[in-house]
């Protein structure tokens, strides 16, 4: 599959069935191809569930919803592959809707293209138990022995994002980056808006490194509640030059 562009059809595009379909067929015809790209066109496949939007409010709440692979589309007629995203065949009638829909098909494909972009995430930062009002280097990969990461080859850091499994009632807790011991001035910042996750992106270019260069990530708390119950994750971004 092509990956050179994100598949351009998840953004609202629906259609409802023209005739029922079972729970075996690969060409599903629909009323109107509207906003469907051409995945056979554009090599460019993606995923549209099929439910039935009249019974049920979301497709989730259809339990014979199911997910299908969209790897042609001829006229009205999409050709695709049954049963995807665990869910199973069925069979479905007509003027049910049918819809494409983000998923992690595309989430897949996202991921592959940052990483042939050279963008990596660094995961893997996890501090426990955290103390109001201090300052203290998170652990990296689970261990306390181990709090930094290391660069293999140049680049720059590109992002920070910061979770907490609790909900902050008050104070705050600022994450910053650290490129060997000294502070780059990215932070994520959990407070009074963002209560459980933040995250901030910047530009390749502003803060670089070379091969062997140290990210630490350092917590700084002040007032900070819940703090004995809360489990701090951090990732950080980084792209190669």
């Amino acid at each position: 599959m092509a990956i050179a562009k994100l598949p351009l059809t998840p953004n609202g595009a629906y259609s409802s069935l023209s005739s029922g379909i079972d729970d075996s067929q690969t060409n599903i015809a629909i009323d109107a191809a509207g906003a469907f790209a051409d995945p056979a066109d554009t090599d460019e496949q993606y995923i549209c569930v099929i439910w039935d939007d009249t019974a049920f409010a979301f497709f989730a709440e259809d339990p014979d919803h199911e997910f299908v692979l969209a790897t042609d589309l001829t006229g009205t007629t999409i050709t695709g592959t049954r049963g995807q995203l665990g869910t199973d065949p069925a069979a479905h009638a007509a003027g049910q809707r049918i819809e494409a829909v983000p998923s992690s098909h595309i989430f897949g494909i996202i991921q592959t293209q940052l990483q042939r972009r050279g963008r990596h995430l660094l995961i893997g930062w996890l501090e426990e138990n955290i103390a109001s009002d201090t300052v203290v280097t998170m652990q990296y990969s689970g261990t306390a022995f181990t709090r930094r990461a290391v660069m293999r080859r140049p680049g720059s850091l590109t992002g920070i994002s910061v979770f907490s499994n609790t909900a902050r009632t008050a104070g705050t807790l600022t994450a910053e980056v650290l490129k060997n011991g000294s502070g780059t001035g990215l932070t994520a910042v959990i407070d009074g808006t963002n209560t459980t996750f933040d995250t901030t992106d910047q530009n390749p270019g502003l803060d670089t490194h070379v091969a062997g260069d140290r990210y630490t990530i350092q917590l700084t708390t002040v007032g900070f509640t819940p703090n004995a119950t809360a489990e701090i994750e951090c990732t950080l971004e980084i792209t190669d030059d």
